[in-house]
């Protein structure tokens, strides 16, 4: 084969290659679709359930399905529950940009935030009232703090009609 035909072979080769996407095709579903968006602006989305625990009932739960607690100081107003505090009550908390979601019995229009003074995240509330695991808590479906008093007050489990249980 000539020189010149070989290279005239190859623009077109490179040229219908180019034409069809050599070989793909978009779908349908994909065709226009834009690129995902980044890890940094995915939007994070923060569940609280409802759950039947025994001994308690059925009360406020995390995504994992830890239960949460309120702080009796905290009187449903703000997080008064310091570092020490925190380090046995973990405060449930929003991230930057997240938004708050119910699922079951909870209510949406009882959810809502108040600021962390320990780390300056937003805290979960419920009717009000910051919410916290307890690292007594080993796994799902457990209550131990229920009732407990411990790092200057009571701390209770809340049912989903934005009741506590003392």
């Amino acid at each position: 084969m000539a020189r010149g035909t070989r290279f005239r072979l190859a623009a077109v080769l490179v040229t219908a290659c180019a034409a069809s996407a050599c070989g793909y095709q978009a779908s349908s579903a994909q065709a226009g679709r834009t690129a995902p968006a980044s890890t940094d602006t995915k939007q994070i989305i923060v569940y609280i359930r409802s759950a039947k625990v025994p001994k308690v009932g059925t009360v406020l739960v995390n995504a994992a399905g830890r239960t949460l607690y309120v702080f009796a100081p905290d009187k449903a107003k703000r997080v008064t529950c310091n570092s020490g505090c925190q380090s046995f009550w973990p405060a449930a908390t929003l991230p930057t940009h997240a938004i708050l979601k119910a699922e079951g019995s909870v209510k949406q229009s009882l959810l809502g935030t108040d600021p962390n003074p320990v780390s300056h995240e937003r805290v979960v509330t419920y009717n009000g009232w910051p919410l916290y695991t307890y690292l007594g808590d080993s796994a799902s479906g457990q209550a131990n703090g229920q009732d407990l008093n411990q790092t200057g007050g009571y701390w209770w489990v809340m049912r989903p009609n934005g009741e506590i249980l003392r």
